[in-house]
Formats: C-alpha cells, sequence, structure tokens
C-alpha cells in the first residue's frame, strides 16, 4: 500500500527531468546565466559604491591607462612602507584609504604613521619582497590586484609600538598576500587593501595571518588574537597613544563613504604623530 505513492511521486519527477532536459539550450542556460551574472554583477557594483570605492564603465578606461596603472600598483606594492620604506608616497590620494581583514579603515596620515612605527625591513634586513604583475579588477575597472610574496630572517630587533622583539633569527613563513589597489581619474591611489593569505597551506607558522600579525606569529611573539578582548583593548589604548599603531582612522579624518567604520574616540590624526 505504500509502495504505489512512492512509484507515482518517482514517475512524477522523472517525467519532470525529462521534460526539463528535453528543453531547447537557449531556453535553459542562456537566460538563467544571463540573470544570475546581471545581478551579480550589480550586487558587486552596489557592495563596492557602498565600501567607497571608485567605479567606472570599462569603456571608459583606455588599454595605456591600464598598462600605466599596473606599473603605478607594482611600484607601490614594492616600496608600501610595511615590508619597505615608503619611497612612493607621492602616489597616493590625499583621501586615500587602506582597509586589511584586521585594520582599517585608515586614512593616510594614520596608514604611514601606523607602517612607520614598525620598520620591518630594519628588524629584517634581508627581506625579500616578489610582487607579482597586476591584473585590472572585473567588475571594477580601476581596481587592480596582485600577489606578494615575502622572505626574510628576524636578526634585528623589532619595535612595537614602543616596545621591542628581540631578534630570534627566525624566518618568515606567511602565505602568498593578495593586495589590492583603487586608482582615482588622476591615476592616483585612493584605497588599497593588504593582508589577506590567499593559500592558508601555505605559510602555516603565520597560522593564516598576513602583515604585522603574521610575522609576530611567525618569530613567536606576543600578539593578542584579532577580534578578542585583548585585541580590543590594546587597540582602544593605541588608539589614544601618540606616535602608536592605529588600527583605525577618526571618523572625522575619513572621507564620506569611509565614516560609518571609523572610531568615534582617541586622537585625531593632526594630534597622533610628530
Amino acid at each position: 500500500a505504500m509502495l504505489l505513492p512512492r512509484v507515482v511521486l518517482f514517475l512524477a519527477g522523472a517525467n519532470a527531468v525529462s521534460a526539463f532536459l528535453s528543453m531547447p539550450a537557449a531556453t535553459v542556460a542562456p537566460s538563467v546565466g544571463h540573470i544570475s551574472t546581471v545581478a551579480h554583477t550589480h550586487s558587486l557594483r552596489a557592495s563596492t559604491k557602498a565600501s567607497g570605492l571608485l567605479m567606472a564603465q570599462a569603456d571608459t578606461v583606455t588599454t595605456s591607462t591600464v598598462n600605466k596603472r599596473k606599473t603605478l600598483a607594482r611600484k607601490w606594492a614594492l616600496n608600501e612602507g610595511f615590508y619597505q620604506p615608503a619611497t612612493q608616497q607621492d602616489l597616493l590620494a590625499e583621501d586615500y584609504v587602506f582597509r586589511g581583514p584586521i585594520i582599517g579603515p585608515l586614512n593616510k596620515a594614520d596608514v604611514l604613521g601606523t607602517v612607520g612605527t614598525f620598520k620591518v625591513y630594519e628588524a629584517f634586513p634581508d627581506i625579500r619582497v616578489d610582487v607579482t604583475e597586476f591584473t585590472q579588477d572585473t567588475v571594477n575597472p580601476n581596481r587592480f590586484w596582485g600577489l606578494m610574496r615575502v622572505e626574510g630572517t628576524h636578526t634585528e630587533d623589532l619595535v612595537l609600538g614602543g616596545f621591542a622583539v628581540k631578534a630570534t633569527g627566525k624566518k618568515l613563513d606567511i602565505g602568498p598576500e593578495l593586495i589590492s589597489l583603487t586608482f582615482n581619474d588622476e591615476d592616483k591611489i585612493v584605497h588599497s587593501t593588504g593582508g589577506y593569505v590567499g593559500d592558508m597551506h601555505e605559510g602555516r607558522k603565520a597560522g593564516g595571518l598576513g602583515l604585522a600579525f603574521g610575522i609576530l606569529k611567525c618569530i613567536d611573539a606576543p600578539a593578542p588574537r584579532p577580534g578578542g578582548k585583548l585585541f580590543k583593548l590594546s587597540n582602544w589604548i593605541g588608539n589614544r597613544i601618540k606616535n602608536f599603531p592605529k588600527s583605525k582612522s577618526h571618523v572625522d579624518d575619513l572621507p564620506d563613504a569611509w565614516k560609518h567604520q571609523g572610531r568615534t574616540y582617541g586622537l585625531r590624526s593632526s594630534e597622533a604623530w610628530e
């Protein structure tokens, strides 16, 4: 008695699948794919706009501009201030903002001030930074992506906001880091991202972390767990201290598109650095 309903349901399902598969290909795939692609593109454009990134139509960015920006992006990535001295500050727009997976948004003054407190290149004198050629984003023509790999040995003290980690002789073991740069119409960088490890199976010593947190893990230095209570407390204190790494810029020092992610306490950028 229970078998008959099951057989009916099976046959009905089989007939439905057969009818679907017999439909012309143009009736099935293109319409679904087109709707999905368009919806996905609109969604990405909306999220990009909300995050403060500059968007442009693909046909408004010429081939020569694309090639120029690829060159500028690599030039900045090799001299961005954290792994190497910031020798290309003129490439940054005045409304430049950095955003990482843990830190940010940071404005131009707070970025340069924060990376300047670490001087990783002094603690790792043999540091080597390799960066791939950059490629244009498929949705945002103003944005360019690259891959960075870093090697080095901790043979000098690493200064961390007022205290130093003595040389350990340990090597950096950080996975490949994804970085992106977004340009404005004057070919100045208005936004960058970094610290995103692209392969969790490489650089296991860093625990999947990049930038400062990855380095601290590699040399077994004490560091708060990202997002934890100690991490939040250290940021709360650090954002109030002059010449100390900042986790976010003050809301009043950020471009309008980024203000909703800024902090409402602590030092302003004009007060934070000497």
